[in-house]
């Protein structure tokens, strides 16, 4: 009998250390603000780099609906997770739930898109007004190497009340038609980052401008719906420039297809694994200070015929 019961202590004794050692994975929660190819993409990579570095994932999806992100986030609240990753619809009518998540105690990632509130963790910030910037060097080599060119300009927004869609509008408009007496702006108006109603917007332009021949768009799925129309009017894609931002594979594609003129790409993959790695260091307790709470992480370039092959060499 004593022999079985040392035996049985042994087994014991050999097995709690191993419940003892396991390590409990992170829970990072994640609000997205919409499920354009883009998002979604990321969020795929946010979760292939969640399995490397042994975190859980949840997210929820606003679909440009500030209520519903607010909703979201309680929800998200409720599962008590490690971070919370917040990618903002408004940056206004976000600060509630910002306020929600700081009086839950849990950290707060901010990403990509600026909040008009300090009341977070990080904030991973992408150069917004560097990729309008970009776009607006490209209108001006455009120029350059047309003397005689002038660009009749209509320009989709993704959404108004971002932070970010302003920088990218100002970033544009502040290098191109404030400076140069060849480029016009015709009209802007909002597309929800939709391909679809991009297309019925532009569908539209082209009746009431006939003479726009340059399509500027805050992402390549919008952009895509401009080549989309112009397409179906017969227009000579030679006569037009079609520019995005994102530059992802859908934006990659569409330039060797000869849809998009240009976009502004991103690292999209950088992105994920640095944010994912902010999530770790956060749940381990590591904090910073007010000055050093805003991180730049983003790499953006344009993106057209000339170098598509080398920044996605496998299409």
């Amino acid at each position: 009998m004593k022999k079985v019961l040392t035996a049985f202590i042994c087994l014991v004794l050999l097995f709690v250390p191993t419940v003892i050692a396991e390590e409990e994975r992170p829970l990072i929660a994640i609000s997205q603000y919409n499920s354009s190819d883009y998002q979604m993409s990321w969020l795929a990579l946010i979760e292939k780099y969640c399995d490397e570095m042994n975190c859980d994932m949840v997210y929820a999806n606003a679909e440009l609906n500030v209520e519903k992100q607010l909703a979201d986030i309680e929800s998200l609240i409720v599962q008590e997770p490690d971070v919370i990753i917040v990618r903002a619809v408004d940056s206004d009518g976000i600060t509630s739930g910002l306020d929600a998540i700081s009086a839950a105690g849990i950290p707060c990632l901010i990403s990509s898109y600026s909040v008009n509130s300090d009341n977070y963790t990080v904030f991973l910030e992408a150069p917004q007004r560097l990729t309008g910037e970009l776009q607006a060097d490209y209108l001006m080599q455009i120029l350059e190497e047309n003397p005689e060119l002038e660009l009749k300009v209509c320009y989709l927004w993704g959404s108004y009340g971002n932070t970010g869609c302003n920088d990218r509008f100002d970033g544009w408009y502040e290098n191109s038609v404030a400076v140069s007496d060849r480029i016009t702006l015709l009209d802007e108006q909002v597309a929800d980052w939709s391909t679809a109603t991009a297309m019925s917007i532009t569908e539209n332009w082209l009746q009431s401008y006939p003479d726009a021949n340059c399509f500027v768009c805050q992402n390549d799925e919008m952009a895509i719906g401009v080549a989309n129309a112009l397409e179906g009017a017969g227009i000579d894609p030679e006569s037009t420039w079609v520019i995005g931002i994102d530059g992802n594979e859908l934006g990659a594609v569409a330039i060797l297809d000869g849809q998009l003129d240009a976009t502004v790409y991103t690292d999209q993959d950088t992105d994920a694994r640095v944010t994912i790695e902010y999530c770790v260091r956060i749940a381990n307790g590591e904090s910073w200070p007010d000055d050093e709470k805003v991180v730049e992480v983003n790499t953006k370039a344009i993106m057209d015929k000339n170098n598509v092959e080398e920044l996605f060499p496998d299409l």
